[in-house]
């Protein structure tokens, strides 16, 4: 886990948007291989190993992901020139989200775009945290504060969390999720096809964020 991402993440319990703490046991330049997040606010505790943040809750309200062998990660080239154009990176910065089925993705587009870090959620494919790639898993959840996202990827398993994923990015970040899933009200619809529809976050969010201190 890129260790400046965590100013991005937040608990994906449902309370209010708070700063997780981060612990750290081991590093590898500037991620984070092993430690621990906290919120403050609900005293979760979130591991990391090997670089992988997990935000699974296990208190029986939210069913668990399956586990289920992952495929090798060879980088899909054509996909990830699809995430490109459909996120339109021409430009460095930031940090995009790419979920479940997207993750396929992430290791050529790294060979595509330069100075954007990837966060890649409940990973399908053998992927290895590091070098531009952050890896989470969640029971679904989008784990990112408000405004934070350049952009995100949602496969039909995450398709649910669209509003959350709407209120995580940035002014004029692009969210595209499966045609079968709901526009949110703050974007505004670019293109579709039958698969998928991407949109932009053109209105002027009404949540606050608040600073951090220190």
């Amino acid at each position: 886990m890129f260790i400046e991402l965590v100013e991005s993440l937040r608990c994906p319990r449902p309370h209010e948007f708070t700063w997780l703490v981060a612990s750290t046991l081991e590093m590898a330049g500037r991620d984070i291989r092993r430690g621990l997040l906290g919120c403050p606010s609900c005293s979760a505790r979130y591991p990391i190993r090997d670089g992988v943040v997990d935000f699974q809750t296990r208190d029986g309200t939210t069913p668990i992901p399956d586990s289920t062998p992952l495929a090798s990660a060879t980088g899909d080239a054509e996909l990830a020139m699809r995430v490109a154009a459909l996120f339109d990176l021409t430009s460095p910065g930031g940090f995009i989200v790419l979920a479940g089925e997207w993750g396929h993705a992430a290791p050529a587009l790294l060979g595509v775009v330069e100075g954007v870090e990837i966060l890649v959620l409940n990973t399908t494919v053998a992927l290895t945290s590091g070098n531009g790639i952050s890896l989470a898993r969640t029971d679904g959840a989008i784990p990112i504060r408000p405004g934070a996202a350049r952009a995100i990827a949602l496969d039909e398993r995450h398709s649910p969390h669209v509003g959350a994923a709407a209120r995580a990015l940035r002014q004029y970040g692009r969210l595209v999720a499966p045609v079968g899933a709901t526009l949110p009200a703050d974007l505004e619809e670019l293109a579709r096809d039958g698969r998928d529809w991407v949109a932009t976050k053109r209105l002027e969010t009404t949540e606050a964020v608040p600073l951090r201190r220190g």
